[in-house]
């Protein structure tokens, strides 16, 4: 993949002293919390590099969202590398949950997001697919049967004559119209334009839209992501990666009028409703679809206490996650709907007995919450590996003739049992039965004296069973 050859390149470039280097590396699972039960193959791999080598800090790979584009579910995957006296520099993929395949759409570093550019990246529907919005990044990911799933193309701005400092970027849709602003960056000033945009993404603009803030606490406010609450009432978001903040407008003729300033951190928006962070409590604000007005909040009844929430424009639920149980709330019913325990990551694992932990906020859709789980951390300086789930890999070679290694893994002392079956379920030869410390373990097996053909290998351990098929041809 282009992206990751790119970060190879960069990580060997850095000449990393291995004696100070940690490599995680994890899987990104999801619990299908509609069917309170786990999902039995991961989604993704994820790691994080840290090493305190001159020039080097973190080189990471994680995911920040959940999208869905039609009837397919995609992640938005995240490469960063942070380096000593310098800014992070972010990759982007979108990866289908299904069939894994990733789509690169390209980078940014930190130090060149600048006004108008210090926008988190965000989505926008677009006909057949989801604009992808983050400054000078303004492309569209099809997904139709006129295109192949997953094709990236660029909007073209060639009717705005841009020139010199001026940029254009779309920012929303107000109707049946996208809404385009037009940034002078030395003075600061910016124009919006309600457009049209064609087959060929050739974006015209068809009015100007005048905007009005005499009403809003920040003269300084640019809105740079418009959200529609109803045909009248919008969200203007200055989705800043520093300090997001967001108003209320409503559409007066051809002006777009800022009616509130919100002083409290927005979560979301569900149904007509807003959801607020205040005082470490999940608050509840309905919202009048014609004039804009928000009526007596409630707050809602979700311990709040050392919780990682998560909202996500893709489902009417919120993810919950304390330091050992993970809850899915329902925004409509207003109660947990699933509740699963987990446990969040100490910075204790290294040592820790504990199977499973996991990292990160937690990801949400309309079927499936996904974690970060860690599965191994290696400290190069004695390349000791710490398993910190059970596991059995395939074996290899295979097809085999006549040795092949199994490995497996335990992350906690155990009476291990590996043994193999021919085709019919009878057992053939018993590879290990002994209790074992915590780690990795590869075991040759000599099919000599068998016949070719298929054979099954069994793990039982701790209450953990996994059966793999392997080919032995002579």
């Amino acid at each position: 993949m282009r992206i990751l050859t790119l970060l190879s390149i960069l990580f060997l470039s850095l000449d990393i002293n291995a004696q100070d280097t940690t490599f995680v590396h994890g899987t990104l699972i999801r619990f299908n919390y509609l069917s309170d039960s786990i999902d039995s193959s991961s989604v993704a791999d994820w790691s994080i590099i840290e090493s305190d080598s001159p020039g080097f800090k973190r080189l990471t790979t994680s995911y920040e969202e959940v999208i869905k584009i039609q009837d397919s579910t995609y992640l938005m995957k995240n490469y960063s590398a942070m380096v000593y006296g310098d800014n992070p520099f972010i990759f982007q993929t979108l990866v289908n949950a299904e069939t894994k395949r990733d789509y690169p759409m390209g980078g940014y570093s930190i130090s060149d997001v600048i006004m108008p550019f210090d926008i988190t990246p965000w989505w926008l529907p677009v006909r057949d697919g989801l604009a992808y919005l983050c400054g000078e990044s303004q492309q569209l990911f099809i997904g139709s049967d006129n295109f192949p799933n997953g094709t990236f193309r660029e909007f073209n701005f060639e009717n705005f004559g841009q020139y010199g400092n001026y940029t254009t970027f779309i920012i929303g849709k107000i109707g049946e119209k996208y809404t385009v602003a037009h940034a002078d960056e030395l003075n600061g000033e910016y124009s919006y334009f309600l457009c049209e945009i064609d087959d060929n993404l050739l974006v015209t603009p068809s009015d100007t839209l005048i905007t009005d803030f005499s009403h809003s606490e920040d003269p300084d406010f640019v809105p740079k992501k418009i959200q529609t609450i109803s045909e009248s009432v919008f969200l203007l978001h200055d989705n800043s990666i520093w300090d997001n903040k967001s108003m209320i407008a409503v559409l007066d003729s051809d002006t777009l009028k800022v009616i509130t300033s919100l002083d409290k951190y927005l979560c979301g928006k569900f149904s007509n409703n807003l959801y607020f962070l205040q005082d470490y409590q999940i608050v509840k604000q309905p919202i009048d679809t014609l004039t804009g007005v928000l009526s007596e909040k409630k707050v809602l009844d979700i311990n709040n206490t050392n919780t990682i929430i998560s909202f996500s424009d893709f489902s009417e639920n919120i993810a919950l996650w304390t330091s050992d149980s993970l809850k899915v709330y329902s925004l409509s019913e207003e109660r947990i709907i699933y509740s699963i325990q987990v446990l969040r990551d100490t910075e204790e694992y290294i040592t820790s007995e504990l199977r499973w932990f996991y990292r990160d906020s937690p990801l949400i859709d309309d079927n499936y919450v996904y974690l970060h789980r860690i599965d191994t951390v290696t400290d190069l300086d004695d390349d000791t590996i710490l398993p910190i789930k059970f596991s059995l890999a395939q074996n290899y070679p295979n097809p085999f003739n006549p040795n092949t290694t199994i490995t497996y893994s335990i992350p906690i002392s155990s009476d291990v049992e590996v043994k193999v079956f021919n085709a019919i379920g009878s057992e053939v030869r018993t590879i290990v039965n002994e209790y074992q410390a915590p780690g990795t373990y590869r075991i040759n097996f000599d099919g000599n004296k068998l016949a070719s053909g298929v054979y099954y290998y069994r793990i039982k351990a701790e209450g953990y069973l996994d059966v793999k098929k392997m080919l032995l041809l002579k």
